[in-house]
């Protein structure tokens, strides 16, 4: 058990201040916890939330923008927690995934990008 808090500890330091977006999320959609061990649960749960979205018939601006804010930081945690390397990055208030070195991913574009699409669930596992 002392094992399982040390990692999920090590995730938090490096998804930084995508976590607390991440959970305030969660809680929101009712969707499980960052420190919920099942990433692909996680992953699955992400999508419904998204399909619930998409389903909704009116949504303004603001309410776009903040699920976007919330799903990416989701989407950017789980990609931390299933990648050891990956970490929360920020540079002039953008923030991304880093993946390794030199590679760098935005979590809220593919949100976007998931949200404008005509098959969602196939862009999002493009992402």
């Amino acid at each position: 058990m002392a094992s399982a808090s040390l990692r999920q500890a090590g995730e938090r330091e490096r998804a930084g201040a995508l976590w607390t977006v991440a959970e305030r999320f969660a809680a929101q959609a009712r969707l499980p916890s960052a420190e919920h061990s099942d990433t692909n649960a996680r992953l699955r749960a992400l999508y419904r939330a998204i399909e619930r979205f998409l389903d909704l018939e009116h949504t303004s601006a603001g309410a776009e923008h903040e699920f976007v804010e919330g799903a990416g930081a989701m989407l950017g945690v789980l990609l931390v927690q299933h990648f050891v390397d990956a970490r929360h990055a920020c540079q002039e208030g953008k923030h991304r995934v880093q993946l390794g070195a030199h590679g760098f991913f935005d979590p809220f574009a593919a949100i976007e990008r998931t949200l404008g699409s005509d098959e969602p669930r196939k862009t999002l596992s493009d992402a």
